[in-house]
């Protein structure tokens, strides 16, 4: 039996009036289109993640000395990785998350004068999810006006190597989805009980309703 297509599968469902999925059938949009789905969907799972988010869940230690961010004489700064690795708190999710969109647009699509260990370390949960919003929107900023043509164009990275734009993006995605899931595990430990919040809705082409 020959196997459709996701166009015949498209055809035939216009025709007939129907839809399948959460979302209904749609063409397949370009590759600059559909990584900018991509990008948006995993900064809406990531903010949808931290929603709602108090300090007391912020600071909140799930194991004995953990990663964490810590209040200096000259600010607020994050754990820097120590050996052996140990388990994080939210806050120290939730600020290398942030870091990450922005660092990663600043030399992606930006004047590349953000270094990672530079990057803001907000001292309370409503600060770091503001920051997370507006580091997330600046990239998908810099998506917007990104062709085919140019997602295999080189840009720097802030550790002196050079990789193609769908790649960073990509990159940006992925960390932002793997933090999430993390952040959404931990608040339902600290309530202990799962999360009672509907799940973002999009449309289509990738926007909000």
């Amino acid at each position: 039996m020959k196997r459709r297509s996701a166009r015949d599968v498209y055809i035939v469902s216009k025709r007939l009036g129907s839809s399948t999925g959460r979302y209904g059938i749609s063409p397949m949009p370009s590759a600059a289109e559909l990584l900018r789905r991509f990008i948006d969907q995993a900064a809406r799972a990531s903010e949808w993640s931290v929603e709602g988010l108090t300090d007391d869940e912020y600071f909140w230690e799930p194991a004995p000395d953990c990663w964490t961010i810590h209040r200096t004489d000259d600010g607020w700064r994050i754990d820097d990785r120590p050996q052996p690795p140990k388990v994080t708190t939210i806050a120290w999710r939730l600020v290398h998350m942030a870091a990450c969109s922005a660092v990663y647009h600043s030399h992606t699509f930006g004047d590349r004068s953000m270094a990672w260990n530079e990057a803001p370390v907000p001292g309370d949960a409503m600060s770091a999810v503001a920051w997370l919003r507006e580091a997330n929107a600046r990239f998908e900023a810099g998506l917007r006006d990104v062709t085919d043509d140019d997602l295999n164009e080189l840009r720097p990275t802030h550790w002196g190597k050079q990789l193609p734009i769908w790649q960073l993006g990509a990159s940006v995605a992925v960390d932002l989805v793997h933090h999430a899931g993390e952040i959404g595990v931990l608040r339902d430990l600290k309530r202990r009980g799962v999360r009672d919040a509907p799940y973002p809705e999009h449309h289509q082409d990738g926007r909000e309703p």
